[in-house]
């Protein structure tokens, strides 16, 4: 026997979820008040172990002390034959699970795929050379620089990567000719997008790390199925079929598999109100141009584009298809 008090901590299991371990040990906390499985205030739990005699879970509340739980400890001592004595406090234990959950998924997470296909180091350090020089001579005075090896203006880290680029053995012999900076065709994308369209693009590539082509390419496929999304909700007015309830829930879990992965974002903004948008991303940092769902960026939906899928009949068929085929036509 110990005189120690063991903490009890929650854990990752296959078997229990963090929501679902914290709700059992709830409900046998509840049960204990009710049973009277009390020491000092505090609720416990007595399973046998062994000829021995007896492990005690202790449960303490918020508002106990470490004081009152060795005062419980004690009195069980006293009173009981014990062989092992844990605490558990569930409230704390379970935000400490979140907290590690939430910082190992921002571990996992990445900026958007750079689309001249450089590591961020090395395409963040050009794009500033290429900004510093502008489009027409950028080239030109990098050039110059590699042939000196000297990058004049550039801090130590960007001239360290920029040397590193002209080094790499296995960039093509051409790749200088052809390559086209981002910056020159984002800023020329730019130039043709409507304002919402340009700010939403804008605000991605800056809170995820990427650049605009990148993020423009990722908007194309956000704003498709965020449209297909403010279809169905407008729809949902005068209430929704099965399939197309079983659409919009296949449509949310595609754009959550989108959003996922990135840096920088917390997740996917989700609105049922069909009088404005009705999706966007949810940034780290707490950027917003909507106030709803905690904050959110709202997808921009350009008016001719929703029109030509309200236009068209069935637009979430591809959506609900492959789910509905397990279970057969809608009623």
């Amino acid at each position: 026997m110990t005189n120690r008090v063991k903490e009890w901590t929650l854990g990752h299991s296959d078997i229990e979820s963090l929501d679902e371990q914290r709700e059992r040990l709830l409900k046998e906390r509840r049960e204990a008040l009710r049973e009277g499985s009390v020491v000092e205030g505090i609720a416990y739990k007595a399973t046998l172990a062994g000829r021995s005699g007896m492990s005690f879970m202790l449960m303490p509340e918020p508002h106990h002390t470490n004081k009152d739980v060795s005062c419980a400890a004690d009195r069980l001592r006293a009173s009981r034959d014990v062989v092992d004595l844990y605490q558990v406090r569930i409230e704390a234990a379970a935000a400490l699970m979140e907290l590690e959950t939430d910082r190992d998924q921002q571990a996992a997470r990445k900026p958007l795929e750079r689309s001249d296909g450089l590591d961020h180091v090395t395409g963040a350090a050009l794009d500033r050379f290429v900004i510093d020089h502008g489009p027409r001579k950028w080239k030109e005075a990098l050039w110059s620089c590699w042939m000196k090896a000297h990058y004049p203006g550039c801090s130590s880290g960007d001239s360290a990567a920029l040397q590193r680029l002209r080094n790499n053995p296995e960039r093509a012999e051409n790749w200088f000719e052809t390559y086209r900076s981002p910056v020159v065709a984002g800023a020329a994308r730019l130039k043709k997008m409507d304002p919402a369209r340009k700010e939403f693009v804008e605000v991605l590539a800056k809170e995820t790390g990427s650049d605009l082509v990148a993020a423009d390419e990722f908007t194309k496929s956000f704003e498709l199925l965020a449209a297909k999304h403010f279809v169905l909700c407008l729809m949902g007015l005068d209430g929704l079929s099965r399939e197309q309830e079983t659409a919009r829930d296949a449509i949310e879990r595609d754009m959550q598999s989108l959003v996922k992965p990135l840096q920088g974002v917390k997740g996917l903004g989700i609105l049922q109100d069909a009088r404005g948008t009705t999706v966007g991303l949810k940034y780290e940092s707490g950027v917003c141009n909507r106030s709803g769902d905690g904050g959110m960026y709202a997808a921009p939906l350009p008016e001719a584009f929703v029109q030509g899928l309200l236009d068209r009949e069935r637009v979430w068929r591809p959506h609900s298809e492959a789910i509905l085929s397990e279970d057969g036509p809608s009623p």
